[in-house]
């Protein structure tokens, strides 16, 4: 095995690293970790409750002797989908490929335990979990942009009609007829988690109050597209606290400007200063979006990757050596 020296000048080799579940006793050392990420907003503190308690997946840590210095969590989304999250290496053992052998750690875990779809999604920039996709038989699948408007109680939002539960057939039968669906990938973005979007989620998000129909103008009947909102971000900072998330919004081409500008309307009614949310990147949409007010939050793509997981795939993962 090959010895390394951190950043803080601490020697290593790499015999010295292994994997195990991570522990309540770990929470210490993760918080740590994620104070030095996304310069302190990570969201890790405020999801590792759920993380812990969580049966149905993986939570990992990549140990040096006692010292926390990488995670990687694998979550069951229902059925046969898998969503991968999470991974962190300690500031001061990056670059040294910890976050290389957690992710193929957390592969292969899932090739022999957790067989349907795996996905992942990473920044645009993020160029080494964009190499280690590729090695591990990952394929980009779509990608979006991160959009938001002030919201404006000027804006007029009767023709945005909050479903209930009893809606389900109609919404489910407009959502997989919507043009975007499919290429979005079948998924609803929730705080960078793309989502499995089924009638049992979409039930969930109705029953929730999330979902709201667009009707066409007049007498025409039939819903000319669909929002499902995700619920707010309260404990995660006053900015996002303040903001209206939009888990999923599509309609009919002609329709969809004025979807979104009554969003921004319905924010405003709720209380919240913008909306925001990350959209498929397709030139046509993202037209008609900046024609309702809408800007691009930051440069970077938000890709979103997947593979089948199936032990008879014949994509294979390539080693370090490239066997």
């Amino acid at each position: 095995m090959t010895t390394a020296v951190n950043k803080a000048g601490v020697q290593f080799s790499r015999a010295d690293f292994h994997i195990r579940p991570v522990t309540a006793a770990d929470r210490a050392a993760i918080e740590a970790i994620a104070a030095q990420i996304w310069d302190g907003e990570d969201y890790l503190p405020f999801v590792l409750d759920a993380w812990l308690a969580d049966v149905s997946g993986l939570f990992c840590a990549g140990v040096i002797g006692e010292r926390v210095v990488a995670v990687a969590k694998l979550t069951h989304m229902g059925g046969d989908q898998w969503w991968l999250e999470g991974l962190r290496v300690d500031p001061a053992f990056q670059g040294m490929g910890l976050g290389r052998i957690m992710h193929h750690y957390m592969v292969n875990y899932s090739r022999r335990y957790a067989p349907g779809t795996l996905r992942f999604s990473t920044a645009s920039s993020n160029k080494a979990v964009i190499r280690m996709a590729a090695e591990t038989a990952f394929q980009r699948v779509a990608a979006f942009v991160a959009y938001g408007a002030e919201a404006d109680p000027a804006i007029p939002t009767d023709r945005l009609v909050r479903l209930e539960s009893g809606d389900i057939d109609r919404a489910w039968a407009r959502l997989i007829k919507l043009p975007y669906f499919e290429a979005a990938q079948r998924t609803l973005e929730d705080s960078w988690r793309f989502l499995p979007l089924t009638p049992d989620r979409l039930r969930e998000r109705l029953a929730a109050g999330q979902v709201y129909g667009w009707v066409r103008p007049g007498d025409i009947p039939g819903l000319a597209g669909l929002a499902i909102l995700n619920a707010p971000r309260g404990s995660t900072g006053e900015e996002e606290a303040a903001r209206l998330y939009v888990g999923y919004a599509d309609a009919l081409p002609d329709e969809f400007a004025a979807l979104a500008m009554a969003l921004r309307g319905l924010a405003a009614r709720q209380g919240f200063e913008r909306v925001s949310w990350k959209v498929l990147d397709d030139a046509g949409l993202l037209t008609r979006l900046k024609a309702a007010g809408y800007q691009q939050r930051w440069d970077e793509q938000v890709l979103l990757f997947a593979r089948e997981l199936s032990l008879t795939e014949h994509a294979m993962i390539r080693t370090q050596t490239g066997a």
